[in-house]
């Protein structure tokens, strides 16, 4: 797809798909939880979630392509994980734009007395639009919403100051921790924004630079202004006002300043909802695109506008489900399905980068590393697992439905057409038996059943993928073969000792690429730059010996296997 997304407009679209329902409508429901700390939550959110978005740059620095997260856990994970979290995934996506939609028909409702659901679907299909017409005219859109919004929420803010009183902070916990903590985990979703730009990696330009920049500066941006305004709001809006109510900013715009004031503040909402639920669109739309192009889904989710050159299909049938949604659930329902779904995905994030780097895959290879590895993945699992246990019985409602949809759709479609493996699965075995080789000969019979487990499932997968490989087999030659993996300090000192070992016979040397599983071989038949490079210095050096050296380039999904 066409990159035409630079710095700017990812911040936009990131701080867009941030700023919206989770300061303009969720303060008034997550109050009752907590109380007046609630903007310690919206801080504690954040922390939450950082370790995430660093992992989200580091992977959508060495995998920018659409769809995101749901690439990173299916290359990583294999298909059957890739197809539940692909669900959960576009669920959370979906939701959220859909709560930005309630949040359009509550702040709409201050013109004029029209109904919430039908109003919301309407403007849904004017969104819709948009978004067929193309990334390129999104960007442009979030630009000037997102700088309107955050001047606006500015502003107000400050006038609150004026009118702060201490008496609506008393007490400032209703629940004590255990409130604050289920608050933190309900206002998760207001940070759902950080990793949507991901989704639409494959659209933006320079994503090694420009996506981790992107993700840190709205992240940050963000969570100061959502703990600055929810503070306000609590010392202006009386507890017994705020509780229950879905336009808080709207109340707070009144008691600042005046009716006048309240009509300004209730256009910036529905126009912050309209650019939340535009980025929102967007994201979630690109998931069944991705599927599809992992045959996970039908092709036909993977078709391209002529001229846009927009996956139409898929944005549609998001658009239809997010209707349903808007019309069947309450919007307390919305939130907090929508803040598990994103911690889920905030946990399959930390867990994808520690495979990746513990496995040391070959093609993994970003342009960025999160730092502080691996503290900061697990404290991101950690604090992730505490929001889910407080979060209550929702959480394995939501679960259940992501796994139960995936496993359904896997098997009923993905596992007719994708025979992929991903990474831990490829890799699982030989770590177990470096794990086990290492035991106690005391504890060797008690694993021996799972070795036997183990291995006949192995060679189960080595038969599907020998089915499916297009790797064309070198005959080789000679006696010896030098295997070079593009990152060598001198290929050529390995090389001359190669030859010394042939005894100056013919010499083989190959020049080894592994891709993911997912990838086509034959997509990546044509040598790069470095591969190039070494072909031609390794050339000049055996005229000038006079060696006889045959170089050959191979791709391969399973690197230890063509070894």
């Amino acid at each position: 797809m066409e990159r035409s997304l630079g710095l700017g407009p990812v911040i936009a679209i990131s701080i867009s798909a941030m700023l919206g329902s989770g300061i303009f409508v969720l303060p008034g429901i997550a109050f009752g939880v907590t109380g007046p700390s609630l903007w310690i939550a919206y801080l504690l959110a954040a922390v939450c979630v950082l370790p995430a978005a660093l992992c989200m740059s580091e992977l959508a620095s060495a995998m920018p392509h659409s769809g995101g997260t749901y690439v990173y856990m299916e290359r990583t994970f294999g298909p059957i994980v890739g197809s539940i979290a692909g669900i959960g995934l576009w669920l959370a996506m979906l939701l959220k734009s859909s709560f930005a939609l309630v949040g359009f028909g509550a702040y709409l409702s201050v013109f004029a007395d029209v109904p919430l659901r039908p109003v919301a679907v309407l403007f849904l299909v004017f969104i819709l639009a948009i978004n067929v017409r193309g990334v390129r005219a999104v960007g442009r859109a979030q630009s000037y919403a997102v700088l309107i919004s955050l001047a606006g929420l500015l502003c107000l803010g400050i006038g609150g100051l004026l009118s702060y009183d201490r008496v609506h902070i008393e007490p400032m916990f209703f629940h004590g921790l255990d409130g604050l903590l289920t608050a933190t985990g309900l206002v998760v979703v207001s940070y759902a924004g950080v990793t949507k730009v991901a989704a639409i990696a494959e659209e933006v330009k320079e994503p090694g630079r420009n996506l981790p920049r992107g993700l840190f500066v709205s992240l940050t941006s963000i969570a100061l202004l959502y703990a600055f305004v929810v503070a306000v709001i609590a010392g202006n809006v009386p507890a017994s006002q705020l509780i229950g109510d879905i336009r808080p900013v709207y109340s707070l715009a009144v008691i600042v300043g005046g009716t006048g004031i309240g009509v300004l503040v209730a256009i910036l909402g529905v126009m912050t909802m309209t650019s939340m639920a535009n980025a929102g669109l967007l994201a979630a739309s690109r998931f069944p695109f991705a599927m599809s192009r992992d045959k996970l889904l039908p092709a036909r989710f993977n078709y391209l506008h002529s001229v846009f050159l927009t996956p139409v299909v898929s944005i549609t049938f998001t658009g239809v489900v997010m209707a349903g949604v808007v019309w069947f659930l309450d919007v307390g329902k919305i939130a907090k399905l929508a803040s598990v779904y994103q911690i889920l995905t905030f946990l399959g994030v930390n867990a994808t980068v520690i495979v990746l780097r513990e496995t040391a895959v070959q093609w993994y290879r970003p342009e960025f590393r999160s730092p502080f590895y691996p503290w900061v993945q697990i404290f991101g699992l950690f604090a992730g697992a505490v929001l889910l246990v407080e979060m209550g019985s929702i959480s394995l409602v939501a679960l259940g439905v992501a796994c139960g949809g995936g496993l359904l759709l896997f098997y009923l479609y993905g596992r007719h057409f994708n025979h992929g493996q991903g990474v831990l699965r490829l890799y699982g075995r030989r770590a177990l038996r470096l794990i086990l080789g290492s035991s106690r000969g005391g504890k060797r019979a008690s694993v021996s059943k799972l070795e036997r487990v183990v291995s006949k499932t192995s060679e189960t997968l080595r038969q599907q993928q020998a089915r499916t490989d297009q790797l064309a087999v070198t005959h080789f030659s000679s006696s010896v073969v030098v295997p070079l993996f593009g990152n060598e300090r001198s290929p050529e000192t390995l090389v001359e000792i190669g030859a010394a070992l042939s005894k100056n016979d013919s010499l083989d040397v190959v020049h080894l690429t592994e891709v993911p599983f997912q990838t086509q071989l034959d997509a990546m038949l044509e040598e790069d730059m470095s591969c190039q490079s070494i072909k031609r210095r390794l050339g000049a050096m055996a005229d000038e010996k006079d060696m006889r050296v045959h170089f050959d380039a191979v791709v391969s999904h399973d690197l230890i296997r063509t070894v």
